[in-house]
């Protein structure tokens, strides 16, 4: 893996679309534009942004920051668990403790995330996710154990 910092290699990235723009387009439009502190390449073909996309993934040593989680919610009692599959636990967590999606977490006041795995692919995940729905609540009583006993609510801590 690349010890590069993020910063640079999206400079690298950004000035590499430029030039390919300058080479292959009729009229070199493309344009460096700021998006939460990455940097966004703009006028170029599809096909070219991906090539940019693949190389930046590269840099990195795989998919540039995607990663993708299996957690488990409960309520303030723990009676009630559910398992799922997201690719922003943030986000997700925030959507559960705020019962803006409706739903079954939102019917059982499900706002405590109390286990969770990361992966690096979506497939990984969802394998995973079903492998967990298809267990026993003791099962899942025990994956939790074993990563958080207290049964603390880990979405304060994302």
């Amino acid at each position: 893996m690349s010890t590069t910092r993020p910063a640079v290699i999206a400079r690298s990235i950004s000035n590499e679309a430029i030039l390919y723009c300058h080479r292959h387009c009729e009229e070199p439009q493309a344009t460096r534009q700021s998006l939460e502190g990455r940097e966004v390449i703009k006028g170029l073909p599809r096909f070219a942004r991906n090539d940019i996309r693949k190389k930046a993934g590269n840099l990195w040593g795989g998919n540039v920051d995607k990663k993708y989680y299996v957690y488990i919610v409960t309520n303030k009692g723990n009676r009630v668990l559910y398992t799922g599959v997201t690719s922003n636990l943030v986000k997700r967590t925030y959507e559960h403790k705020g019962k803006l999606v409706s739903g079954f977490t939102k019917r059982y006041n499900l706002t405590r995330v109390v286990y969770y795995e990361i992966f690096d692919d979506i497939g990984s995940a969802i394998s995973r996710e079903k492998q967990i729905k298809a267990g026993s609540r003791q099962k899942k009583i025990d994956l939790i154990n074993g990563m958080n006993s207290e049964w603390r609510d880990l979405g304060v801590e994302l």
